[in-house]
């Protein structure tokens, strides 16, 4: 029989070792939350990079389908962060809010490199190719962006 949680439902070990992954894995982008002590990921090695992945209805969808597999669980699937797991994710749907810039590199190195306790580093799971595809959808996000070609 499975352990009870306190609210009186049985605990579900796998799901809940899903869950867990999912909160790890889930966090791109989440760019709130950090201390000044914390590295600022626009300086890091992606800072000059520009996006060598065209804006294209292409390349946003495919960065919709890795940013659901990869980010949903904190940043949910409208990137509004109105999610329960993670508090202090970013709402991502508010370029203004992002702390370390919304410029392709900022966004990019924020995923490759983690930000804060919050948002791990996405280098080891994700291909440069899926973090810009990534980057292109999160920009599609916003009311000011133009349209994908």
């Amino acid at each position: 029989m499975g352990k009870v949680h306190a609210f009186g439902r049985k605990k579900k070990p796998v799901l809940d070792l899903l869950a867990f992954v999912g909160i790890v894995l889930g966090c791109v982008a989440g760019i709130s939350g950090i201390s000044s002590a914390e590295q600022d990921p626009a300086t890091s090695s992606a800072a000059g990079d520009k996006n060598p992945i065209p804006y294209e209805r292409q390349s946003v969808s495919a960065g919709r389908t890795l940013f659901i597999q990869n980010c949903s669980s904190c940043h949910g699937t409208n990137g509004k962060a109105q999610v329960g797991a993670v508090a202090s994710a970013t709402d991502l749907t508010t370029p203004k809010f992002f702390n370390y810039g919304s410029a392709d590199n900022n966004i990019s190195a924020a995923i490759k490199n983690g930000v804060g306790n919050g948002m791990p580093p996405f280098n080891d799971e994700l291909s440069e190719t899926d973090i810009w595809k990534i980057v292109n959808f999160v920009k599609s996000l916003w009311k000011e962006s133009p349209p994908p070609t």
